[in-house]
This record gives structure tokens, sequence and C-alpha cells, in this order.
């Protein structure tokens, strides 16, 4: 040992007794102390001393209409989809018709929804408002925002969706 670790080791002693039966756990004290120093000149050097750029990302040359809901659509490998920020187009019986857009681009969807009580239980396509309350698809209008979870309905010409969830953004 240095002399310096041997006076440091000493300072230990004396300031913790419960490191005097103990030497290991006071050559544990003085290592982690040296470490502690270390790390902390070499934080200070970076830190302060560093000549790095931040670099911030570009805004992208085109930009999309804003609208005040997120547009998304997702089509998995098993045929479900889910449609958020689509517009209501029109509403017939329990078919929906709506669209979602992006700059020029405007993608038709036919909702086919279902729905049938029995007793107290529900089946078919569920339907909620902004605040996850039920409604109706009566309750549904034109220029409404909504959500759709379902699934692919391949038998139909288009894109049309059997629609398990239905939720009204605004």
């Amino acid at each position: 040992m240095t002399r310096n670790n041997r006076n440091m080791m000493k300072l230990l002693i004396k300031r913790i007794p419960i490191i005097k039966n103990n030497p290991y756990l006071a050559t544990f004290f003085g290592v982690s102390f040296v470490v502690f120093i270390f790390g902390l000149i070499f934080f200070v050097a970076v830190y302060f001393m560093s000549s790095t750029e931040i670099v911030t990302a570009q805004e992208p040359e085109s930009v999309s209409s804003v609208s005040t809901s997120i547009m998304e659509v997702h089509i998995a490998n098993n045929g479900m989809v889910l449609l958020r920020g689509a517009k209501v187009e029109s509403v017939s019986g329990t078919s929906i018709m709506v669209s979602t857009s992006w700059d020029n681009t405007k993608l038709q969807w036919t909702i086919n929804t279902n729905g049938s009580d029995y007793g107290e239980r529900h089946f078919g396509t569920n339907f909620f408002d902004s605040k996850g309350n039920k409604i109706d698809v009566k309750d549904l209008h034109k220029g409404n925002i909504i959500s759709v979870s379902g699934v692919f309905n391949t038998n139909e010409v288009g894109l049309t969706v059997k629609a398990d969830t239905v939720r009204v953004s605004y």
C-alpha cells in the first residue's frame, strides 16, 4: 500500500469504528471513495469542457393537413383492423360509410355493424361516445370522427370492416 492509502485507511478507522475490526470493509470504502472521485472528475470534464453540438430534428418538407384527431389505419396479418380518426360520411341502417384521408389520398371504408340484446347481455358491435358511455348507431351523424376496431370482411368488394367496437371521438 502506498502512504496515501495507509493514511486514508487510518482516517477511516478513526472516523468509522465499525471498520476497525474489518480491514476488507475499510478497503472497500477506500476504493469506493477513489472511484467516486475519479467519476466526478470525469463527469465534470465531459460536461463542462465538451464542445459537442446539440442536434435537433428538421421539420419534414411535406406536412399533411392537421386535424384535431389523430388518424391511424392498422391492418394486421390476421385481418384485424383498427381505424382512428375516420370521418363519418353517411349512416344507413347498420352500415356506416367513413373516410380516412392523407393529403390528396382518400380511403372510403364501409363499416358493417350488428347488434342484438338478450336480456342484460349485448352481442355484436358496441358503440361508445367520447366519454365511454354506451350509445346506438342512430347517435352517429355525418361529420363525426370515430375509431373502429374489427375484422376485414373479405366477402365484400372494397374496404369493408365487420366492426366489434365503434367509439365517437367527437
